[in-house]
Protein backbone atom coordinates (compact mmCIF):
# COMPACT_ATOMS: atom_id res chain seq x y z
CA UNK A 1 0.00 0.00 0.00
CA UNK A 2 1.42 3.36 -1.03
CA UNK A 3 1.26 6.47 1.14
CA UNK A 4 -1.96 8.39 0.41
CA UNK A 5 -3.69 5.32 -1.01
CA UNK A 6 -7.10 4.31 0.40
CA UNK A 7 -7.15 1.29 2.69
CA UNK A 8 -10.40 0.16 1.08
CA UNK A 9 -12.58 1.33 -1.78
CA UNK A 10 -15.07 3.95 -0.50
CA UNK A 11 -17.97 2.50 -2.53
CA UNK A 12 -17.31 -0.95 -1.09
CA UNK A 13 -17.48 0.53 2.41
CA UNK A 14 -20.90 2.03 1.67
CA UNK A 15 -22.12 -1.35 0.45
CA UNK A 16 -20.77 -3.08 3.54
CA UNK A 17 -22.52 -0.56 5.81
CA UNK A 18 -25.83 -1.11 4.01
CA UNK A 19 -25.42 -4.90 4.17
CA UNK A 20 -24.60 -4.70 7.88
CA UNK A 21 -27.70 -2.59 8.56
CA UNK A 22 -29.92 -5.00 6.64
CA UNK A 23 -28.48 -8.08 8.38
CA UNK A 24 -28.70 -6.43 11.81
CA UNK A 25 -32.41 -5.86 11.24
CA UNK A 26 -32.91 -9.44 10.02
CA UNK A 27 -31.16 -10.84 13.11
CA UNK A 28 -33.12 -8.55 15.44
CA UNK A 29 -36.42 -9.61 13.88
CA UNK A 30 -35.51 -13.30 14.03
CA UNK A 31 -34.53 -12.82 17.67
CA UNK A 32 -37.93 -11.69 18.85
CA UNK A 33 -39.75 -14.16 16.59
CA UNK A 34 -37.81 -17.08 18.08
CA UNK A 35 -38.33 -15.60 21.55
CA UNK A 36 -42.08 -15.77 21.01
CA UNK A 37 -41.83 -19.32 19.62
CA UNK A 38 -39.85 -20.55 22.65
CA UNK A 39 -42.19 -18.92 25.16
CA UNK A 40 -45.34 -20.26 23.51
CA UNK A 41 -45.57 -23.61 25.33
CA UNK A 42 -44.33 -22.88 28.85
CA UNK A 43 -42.41 -19.63 29.45
CA UNK A 44 -41.11 -20.78 32.84
CA UNK A 45 -39.35 -23.83 31.37
CA UNK A 46 -37.50 -21.87 28.72
CA UNK A 47 -36.61 -18.84 30.87
CA UNK A 48 -32.99 -19.91 31.56
CA UNK A 49 -32.34 -20.72 27.93
CA UNK A 50 -33.87 -17.46 26.73
CA UNK A 51 -31.65 -15.45 29.10
CA UNK A 52 -28.53 -17.31 27.89
CA UNK A 53 -29.58 -16.86 24.25
CA UNK A 54 -30.10 -13.13 24.82
CA UNK A 55 -26.67 -12.73 26.42
CA UNK A 56 -24.98 -14.73 23.66
CA UNK A 57 -26.74 -12.63 21.02
CA UNK A 58 -25.72 -9.43 22.78
CA UNK A 59 -22.06 -10.46 22.97
CA UNK A 60 -22.11 -11.58 19.32
CA UNK A 61 -23.67 -8.33 18.14
CA UNK A 62 -21.16 -6.24 20.10
CA UNK A 63 -18.25 -8.26 18.70
CA UNK A 64 -19.59 -7.97 15.16
CA UNK A 65 -20.23 -4.24 15.48
CA UNK A 66 -16.76 -3.52 16.83
CA UNK A 67 -14.97 -5.95 14.47
CA UNK A 68 -13.76 -3.17 12.11
CA UNK A 69 -11.99 -1.50 15.03
CA UNK A 70 -10.20 -4.72 15.99
CA UNK A 71 -9.31 -5.60 12.39
CA UNK A 72 -7.98 -2.09 11.67
CA UNK A 73 -5.95 -2.15 14.89
CA UNK A 74 -4.51 -5.55 13.99
CA UNK A 75 -3.56 -4.39 10.48
CA UNK A 76 -2.06 -1.18 11.91
CA UNK A 77 0.07 -3.18 14.37
CA UNK A 78 1.24 -5.47 11.56
CA UNK A 79 2.06 -2.42 9.44
CA UNK A 80 4.04 -0.88 12.29
CA UNK A 81 6.12 -4.02 12.81
CA UNK A 82 6.68 -4.22 9.03
CA UNK A 83 4.77 -7.45 8.39
CA UNK A 84 2.43 -5.73 5.91
CA UNK A 85 3.80 -3.58 3.10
Amino acid sequence: MQRGEDFEEPLALIGIVLLYGFMANVCYTLGWITELAWAKDDPAKSQDFRVRAFRAGLVFSMALTTAPIWIATFVWVLYKIKMVH
